[in-house]
């Protein structure tokens, strides 16, 4: 089966990373070298999405990519390492409802502010009071790991919309309707369809002209 377009843009960002560690004139005025964070950063440029996988991809795999003042001491091992982790498989990332929740990812990553405006103004206490439950509900099936990384990589998404304290807030209420849809593709085989309506209600009324999105 071919790959997800996402995953695909994902290693080869991984890959380019890589190559970049391993030139010469990838490094600091001072002469430092520059890390992973750099690397990947450069790497992905204005792709959001396709950096939010690979990076979720390396720090599963052990590789730590959110430390800016990570500096690589040996660029060709770092870009060894890198390659040897450039092959994604998107259930190990995100579980068996991967193609959705890349799915949700995106929308994320291309959501306007006056969406994401929308979809804060739509999410209420019933809402968050069932996400509640589902944080509940994704312990007790071994699934709160899986939960948070998908949270996570909601959060980072939709991270270029936090520009100013005004954002910031704009942002955080919006959020809380993407994570009630991430908290449904995570448990969506021990939620029932009502409970799903209610998760995915605001995020689908701004986004979308149906709710066939949820399967």
């Amino acid at each position: 089966m071919a790959q997800h377009p996402i995953i695909l843009s994902a290693e080869k960002v991984i890959r380019r990373a890589a190559d970049l560690l391993e030139g010469e004139g990838f490094s600091r005025k001072d002469g430092a070298r520059f890390g992973v964070p750099e690397a990947i950063a450069e790497a992905a440029g204005d792709d959001v999405l396709a950096r939010v996988v690979a990076e979720r991809q390396l720090v599963t795999h052990g590789i730590d990519v959110w430390w800016s003042d990570l500096l690589c001491v040996d660029g060709d091992d770092a870009a060894a390492n890198l390659r040897a982790r450039a092959v994604i498989d998107p259930a190990e990332l995100y579980g068996p409802n991967h193609e959705a929740i890349l799915g949700l990812l995106r929308a994320c990553s291309i959501v306007t502010a006056a969406q994401l405006n929308g979809i804060g103004n739509l999410v209420h206490g019933t809402e968050w009071q069932e996400y509640a439950r589902c944080v509940e509900l994704a312990a007790a099936y071994d699934r709160q790991k899986l939960l948070i990384q998908v949270t996570e990589d909601v959060h980072f998404a939709t991270s270029h919309y936090a520009t100013t304290p005004a954002g910031v807030t704009h942002r955080l209420k919006g959020i809380r309707g993407f994570e009630c849809v991430a908290a449904y593709y995570v448990l969506n085989d021990v939620l029932s369809v009502e409970d799903g309506r209610l998760l995915c209600g605001p995020v689908s009324k701004i986004l979308f002209a149906s709710q066939a999105f949820m399967r």
